[in-house]
């Protein structure tokens, strides 16, 4: 099961990037610019590089929580989500919710 929902996160993250469309990215208006130094300097600081910042920044939201076993593995399906995007072109960014 693991595999096949690691297969099909990849698959759904690059049908997202992949579009060939150009476009202005949603997350320049966290890393461009020299007003948007302080928000950059915060990401290098949990570890992105300059090359993750030039790729589209996708969220991956996640109510993972341990204590409940409904949502138990959603840790786990948020790491295959976040491969996809990697792979697919974009830089993951998890929150929770």
């Amino acid at each position: 099961m693991i595999d096949t929902a690691r297969a099909a996160a990849k698959r759904a993250a690059g049908a997202m990037l992949n579009l060939g469309l150009p476009m202005k990215l949603n997350s320049y208006t966290i890393t461009q610019g020299r007003d948007r130094a302080p928000a950059r300097a915060m990401l290098k600081g949990i570890g992105f590089t300059d090359e993750d910042l030039k790729k589209p920044i996708i969220g991956v939201a996640n109510t993972w929580i341990e204590t409940m076993p409904c949502n138990y593995n959603l840790r786990e399906f948020a790491v295959y989500v976040k491969e996809g995007i990697r792979a697919a072109g974009g830089t993951p960014m998890e929150f929770n919710t």
